[in-house]
């Protein structure tokens, strides 16, 4: 009866399951039931009565009737269904079971000997074994499960990640890249279709969403092996031109979090690894090979600025600053950070105090704007690579960032000498990567919300031989594809390292750790 309500209508039918929500806890505790359930002789009853003789369906006919009652706009059932399991993590740690369910028939069926392409069965449609079908649309069901859900609980969202669904997803959408290519007739394309475009849909939410630590989503997903499986999944989806986009957008989101040490390190890693079969399949759509040569182009530029830094830098040994800072050069390992800027590390406290005395009192407030105001770690430990990013963008761009600097002091004539260089790492345009405001854009960078600290970094530049621009830089660090309008903005890492540390080894051509470009060595 449930099946036959989730065929009726949509939102607008008053018949539907969405618009019935007296049934919607009936529809939970059945669907939890499904999943969870250790009796096998209840599922295997469950199982007969959908009129199937595979192992599965029980939960299969459960996805379909949940999934009429999805709406991102109602997020009522959503609210049932997360009392009915039992909390947030109950629900979370349930979707993850039923994910692993699925990979575990996949598994089972392929593992056990049973030919992917066997058609043999009697419980078969069209040709094609009923359990291959039943997979892919448990999958798709599911995904759009993560999507809705995630989208109307921020909690349940947080739970999933916790849960490492993230990796999961792109592991079940990667084994079953396999199943579909079997699934030839038209009616089942249209099914991979949905499930592959759903559980892409769901990836695309967290990389352009406000996810609390959304680095370590994207670290997740690339230790999934989400470079080949996005690639491959393109090829399993026919006639997706919709699908196509998303994979090129997925690609070039990603590209964004390049600036990142740690997302570098693990995409140089994958690159390295399967570039030459990566290439191959990108190459078969014109999209996707462009957004594909522009990641791995960054890749390679930032890997190779990035085995730039000297073995000794502070961020690699973790030296304490004021040793740093003198003529005596002694790795510290038991070391406490400075409270303000959270850069600097210390092995006591009279290492501080004679820190704050060389500079670091001037630099301090300087290196906090230069990893925001989140004091993220990931920017923090990325600090280093972000300054050697600024100024190979300034050194290799500096004729037009002249002639740019020209046009906007005509533009902003009252702000002649008060001009600040915005830097966007990953545009491929020059007249995209760089911009010229107003110093007034950006005084938010420090808590007095005033030009003073402009105007002192502007002194100490050229005190000390920068003069290539009147006012420091910012650099624009990316959080997601969707929010572009409030970016975040950093002050000149490059000037905040040169205040702060002596030996900052910024001017450092080569680093003899560098075999070559993919060099991935740790900075931890």
């Amino acid at each position: 009866m449930l099946m036959r309500m989730s065929l009726i209508g949509d939102s607008q039918t008053p018949q539907s399951l969405i618009n019935t929500p007296s049934l919607h806890p009936i529809i939970s505790q059945l669907w939890c039931m499904a999943v969870t359930s250790k009796d096998n002789d209840f599922l295997t009853e469950a199982d007969k009565v959908m009129g199937s003789k595979e192992q599965g369906a029980f939960q299969e006919h459960m996805s379909y009737v949940v999934q009429a009652c999805l709406d991102v706009d109602r997020p009522a059932f959503a609210s049932t269904l997360i009392h009915v399991a039992g909390g947030i993590r109950a629900m979370a740690s349930i979707t993850s079971k039923y994910l692993r369910n699925i990979r575990y028939l996949y598994r089972k069926k392929v593992v056990s000997g049973q030919s992917i392409d066997d058609t043999t069965s009697c419980d078969s449609v069209f040709g094609v074994p009923r359990w291959q079908i039943m997979l892919i649309n448990c999958f798709g069901n599911c995904a759009n499960l993560l999507f809705v859900t995630s989208q109307q609980n921020c909690a349940l969202r947080e739970a999933y990640i916790d849960r490492n669904l993230v990796a999961i997803v792109i592991y079940t959408l990667r084994d079953l890249c396999q199943l579909s290519q079997t699934l030839k007739h038209d009616d089942f394309a249209k099914h991979v279709k949905k499930a592959f475009e759903d559980a892409l849909g769901y990836i695309a939410l967290l990389m352009g969403g406000p996810v609390d630590d959304l680095v370590a989503v994207i670290c997740q997903a690339l230790r999934a092996r989400f470079l080949p499986t996005i690639l491959q999944a393109h090829t399993c989806i026919p006639g997706a031109d919709t699908a196509e986009c998303l994979n090129a957008l997925l690609i070039t989101a990603l590209r964004s979090y390049l600036t990142f040490d740690k997302v570098l390190r693990i995409a140089g890693s994958e690159l390295e690894a399967d570039e030459k079969s990566l290439d191959a399949i990108a190459q078969r759509d014109t999209d996707l090979l462009q957004a594909w040569n522009l990641f791995k182009k960054d890749v390679r530029r930032f890997l190779d600025l990035r085995s730039q830094i000297p073995a000794a830098s502070i961020f690699f040994d973790r030296q304490c600053a004021a040793v740093h800072n003198s003529d005596e050069w002694h790795p510290q390992w038991d070391l406490f950070q400075c409270a303000r800027c959270t850069v600097a590390r210390y092995c006591s406290r009279q290492c501080q105090n004679i820190d704050w005395d060389q500079g670091h009192r001037m630099a301090c407030k300087y290196l906090k704007a230069a990893i925001g105001p989140n004091t993220s770690r990931y920017i923090r430990r990325s600090l280093f690579l972000l300054a050697k990013i600024e100024d190979a963008e300034i050194q290799s761009h500096r004729e037009f960032i002249s002639q740019l600097s020209v046009t906007a002091q005509a533009e902003y004539p009252e702000f002649q000498d008060r001009l600040v260089l915005e830097i966007d790492p990953v545009a491929e345009a020059p007249t995209d990567k760089f911009k010229f405001k107003p110093v007034s854009n950006y005084l938010h960078i420090f808590p007095e919300a005033s030009e003073r600290p402009w105007q002192v970094a502007s002194k100490w530049r050229q005190s000390t031989g920068l003069h290539s621009l009147s006012l420091p830089p910012v650099i624009r660090i990316h959080e997601g594809y969707e929010i572009t309008n409030r970016p975040n903005l950093l002050f000149s890492p490059s000037t905040a390292l040169r205040m702060a540390f002596k030996e900052h080894g910024l001017d450092a051509i080569v680093n003899d750790n560098a075999s070559s470009v993919y060099y991935t060595g740790s900075s931890q």
